[in-house]
């Protein structure tokens, strides 16, 4: 069951699909295409003076696959720490693609 609120954006799915083919999970990038095919929701936005619609995606894996995409993020994070295990900018960016995964209603 997909709760509402349950999405996230373009740019994170494909940055993700991304991460998951150089990881070897096939299997989850092939649900993330499916999820950018099918799982579309047009947002319109406004800032007060422009309105532009955004493209979020209802995502419906279960919850041991965002386990897996959370894993593999918080994974990338700590690799990408520096000698001291102090952050850097590559460890901030997955520690930010992490969040957005880790903060779906259906993983909470």
């Amino acid at each position: 069951m997909v709760k509402e609120n349950n999405v996230l954006d373009f740019n994170t799915l494909e940055i993700t699909k991304h991460h998951l083919q150089k990881a070897g999970f096939y299997r989850l990038k092939s649900e993330l295409e499916r999820i950018l095919k099918y799982n579309n929701i047009q947002k319109l936005f406004s800032n007060g003076f422009l309105q532009h619609n955004t493209t979020y995606y209802e995502i419906d894996l279960t919850i041991d696959d965002i386990s897996i995409i959370v894993d593999m993020f918080a994974d990338l994070e700590v690799s990408a720490l520096d000698i001291n295990y102090d952050t850097t900018r590559n460890a901030s960016y997955f520690a930010k693609l992490l969040d957005k995964w880790n903060n779906l209603p259906s993983y909470k």
